[in-house]
């Protein structure tokens, strides 16, 4: 002890020694302890894309059968006008080219019951008999409609290639008599493209730190990012197969570059896509880890030059500074990539507390979607979700749809929910993936009301002809009894009573029949410039002198908007039906407001309320049906007019109870950006 105070460089020498020798092994560690974690994180980054990826590619998917819905339900339109036109007697190719031609169809054909070619849009290729190849898919929304895609050798087309392919809609009348609507196949292809997965897959693989993303099958590659020529053949790669709902990692090679490839099953409404690859860019870890290398050689040096032991553990906290500061913007991106996304992500560990959660959770939960939310658990945000994600949790991956109840607000939000489980770092997490499914719920309803208009205009059109007859002769019988079988003087005032009384009730069932004939030929609108506060304020001083001697007060408060595509005649119809609606509903001494302004989301919203007992909340989902009434002497039409007329215009209206007593209905019209066309 005294030789080490009389001369500690010996002592100061072995320990520098012993630092020297520590600092490579710790070194080494570090360098391992760094890759390991780098591909952790790598994993996970890969996990949460993966899970949005196979989350669009669902969607996309689901829209390319709406898109083959919507076409087909565009060309059954078509098969029933030629089908009409055939009933009257006024049809020919020039009739059908002038149909086709507009609507931009490839070909309209109308055949014999016995399926023989009668007239057709272009005679000189059309086949002489309905291809059998098109009455293969039975369409499950209407009897006797068959649709279908149709290669042009299968169809038997004469003077066209035979790789062409048609998407086509055939339809049987009442009559016998087929009609044929065909569409260049180019056409649902190309709408395909532009929304389906190989579009996903390409914008995926555009952003910074994903070298490629594939769909691929055993038999090769079905969709791609734009880098991808080649990639291993899956029935040769013993890294397959991969269980249904399991994400796996590993380093591959891609144009003799490393990268990191992430891999899921792709599996949809019970049907085996393949597999979804991802390949991560390792650039950032391999400068880590040169650079982890160059730490472990300044520490061999160091055990000759001891001086030099300063200058490395400088070098080390530098780049382990560097090291932190790449982590970061790992998290950085990541966190990015999740606040980007429209669906909410939720991560809980293995307590149940949140890890991580994007701003979209503020919609299933007010405290949700903030830095506060971390560390809290899941349970004090959101109990009812708590369960469901608790219950869920058993299995691997699981998804499921319901209803979320939202804390401090009574309502509920549609949703699927998607749950998945992780082990990462010898920890286990939870990821929820919640969908909003509110917007899907509206277009399925407002389809099925739609569809339910279409119905009920061809019923209406029936009976309203088989009723206009027997009224007309009514009217003119009792025109013959009041000026042909007058009776004797004494009774004539009862009599002319009795006339007036049945002529009344014949004019009134006349408009009703009128109210039916209007709802089951509605026209098309047809728009032009038109300022919505201008004709509001038109609508209310038109029907003033009325609502005034039942002592009801219009007050207006429209916004003056910019100008509007509208069908002026129809928007005015909306107002004044409304107007009505509210009067009747008022009865006397009351008040009706009309307000209108541009909201956010470019849409004018216009809103008419009143001062009424206000609607049941069992009739709030059905006064928009045809024929629903709650008078007695109602036709229930108006409001149905009302509803068509602005799903017309590409709006929506709906109706509302006060809080403080009556009724509101509130009307969406879109607002047209700079430079788009009217809608015709």
């Amino acid at each position: 002890m005294k030789r080490l105070i009389r001369n500690p460089l010996p002592a100061a020498a072995a320990v520098l020694v012993a630092v020297a020798l520590l600092l490579p092994l710790v070194a080494w560690y570090g360098y391992r302890s760094d890759l390991s974690n780098l591909e952790k994180m790598l994993y996970s980054k890969g996990s949460s894309l993966m899970e949005t990826v196979l989350r669009e590619s669902e969607n996309a998917l689901l829209a390319d059968r709406e898109i083959s819905d919507l076409m087909a339900d565009r060309l059954a339109d078509h098969c029933r006008f030629t089908l009409d036109l055939s009933r009257r007697g006024n049809i020919s190719s020039a009739v059908l080219d002038s149909l086709a031609g507009p609507a931009g169809l490839a070909r309209l054909d109308l055949y014999s019951p016995s399926r023989a070619l009668l007239v057709s849009s272009r005679p000189e290729t059309s086949p002489e008999v309905l291809p059998e190849a098109l009455l293969g898919e039975y369409s499950e929304f209407e009897p006797r409609v068959y649709q279908g895609m149709v290669s042009a050798a299968n169809a038997g087309f004469t003077g066209e290639s035979n790789t062409a392919a048609y998407f086509a809609v055939a339809m049987q009348g009442g009559n016998g008599r087929w009609a044929a609507a065909w569409v260049d196949g180019k056409k649902l292809t190309m709408l395909r493209r532009r929304l389906g997965l190989g579009l996903i897959l390409d914008d995926l693989a555009s952003v910074q730190g994903i070298n490629y993303a594939v769909l691929q099958d055993s038999l090769g590659i079905i969709a791609a990012s734009f880098q991808v020529v080649s990639l291993s053949r899956i029935s040769t790669d013993p890294f397959f197969p991969i269980s249904e709902g399991r994400i796996k990692g590993r380093y591959s090679t891609f144009e003799n570059r490393e990268v990191y490839e992430v891999t899921s099953r792709f599996v949809f409404g019970g049907e085996d896509f393949g597999y979804i690859r991802l390949g991560l860019s390792t650039d950032q870890m391999r400068v880590i880890a040169a650079g982890d290398r160059r730490r472990i050689a300044l520490g061999i040096v160091a055990l000759a030059v001891l001086l030099t032991v300063v200058a490395g553990l400088y070098l080390y906290g530098r780049r382990q500074f560097k090291m932190e500061l790449d982590h970061l913007r790992l998290q950085g991106f990541s966190r990015s990539v999740l606040d980007g996304m429209g669906e909410a992500v939720i991560v809980l560990d293995d307590s149940g507390r949140v890890v991580q959660m994007n701003p979209a959770c503020s919609k299933f939960c007010p405290e949700c979607g903030g830095d506060e939310s971390i560390g809290r658990a899941f349970e004090e945000l959101n109990p009812q979700l708590s369960n469901t994600v608790a219950d869920m949790s058993k299995e691997s991956r699981i998804t499921t749809e319901t209803e979320i109840a939202c804390p401090q607000h009574n309502h509920t939000v549609p949703s699927l929910v998607t749950v998945s489980r992780q082990r990462i770092a010898g920890r286990n997490y939870t990821t929820v993936i919640l969908t909003d499914l509110t917007d899907r719920r509206e277009k399925e309803r407002l389809a099925l009301r739609n569809q339910r208009f279409r119905t009920m205009a061809e019923v209406s059109a029936g009976m309203a002809h088989e009723i206009r007859n027997p009224l007309n002769a009514i009217a003119m019988n009792v025109q013959r009894l009041k000026l042909e079988f007058a009776p004797a003087d004494g009774d004539r005032e009862e009599y002319d009573r009795f006339v007036e009384t049945i002529r009344g009730e014949v004019a009134r069932l006349n408009r009703i029949v009128e109210q039916f004939l209007t709802f089951a030929s509605f026209p098309h609108p047809v728009p032009e410039p038109v300022r919505i506060g201008e004709l509001a304020d038109e609508t209310a001083r038109f029907m003033a002198p009325d609502l005034e001697s039942s002592s009801i007060e219009v007050l207006t408060g429209v916004e003056q908007s910019s100008e509007l595509m509208l069908d002026p005649g129809q928007i005015r119809q909306v107002l004044t039906n409304l107007i009505s609606n509210a009067a009747q509903a008022i009865g006397s001494g009351g008040r009706i407001e009309i307000k209108g302004k541009t909201d956010r989301s470019g849409f004018y919203i216009l809103t008419v309320s009143d001062t009424g007992p206000g609607i049941d909340k069992n009739d709030l989902e059905k006064i928009f049906e045809p024929f629903y009434t709650t008078r007695s002497k109602g036709t229930g039409l108006g409001l149905a007019i009302a509803a068509r007329i602005v799903a017309e215009h590409a709006g929506t209206i709906r109706a509302e109870n006060n809080l403080d007593g009556g009724a509101v209905f509130v009307v969406s019209l879109p607002v047209p950006a700079d430079g788009d066309e009217p809608r015709r």
